[in-house]
């Protein structure tokens, strides 16, 4: 569990401040981040892309979450990921 939370807290860190760093240097350099055109139609999703996407973010929350809240230990986590 420590050594979980060991390598999330710094993947979070570090994700975040990279988004910062490429904030500021858009910010400062407009020139490498232009503004984006102009969005055509918007088309909805259909209900497959919708549970698609929903079912694996849930597998990622699943196995996250167990991990984390200590339901699943390291080898069962492996026989769901084969």
């Amino acid at each position: 569990m420590k050594l979980f939370v060991a390598g999330v807290i710094p993947g979070i860190l570090l994700a975040g401040f990279f988004a910062a760093y490429n904030m500021f240097t858009a910010k400062m350099n407009p020139s490498i981040a232009p503004e984006p055109d102009a969005m055509g139609d918007f088309t909805p999703l259909t209900k497959s892309q919708i549970y698609s996407g929903a079912s694996i973010i849930g597998l990622i929350f699943l196995v996250l979450g167990g991990i984390w809240g200590g339901f699943l230990q390291l080898q069962k986590q492996q026989v769901l990921e084969h």
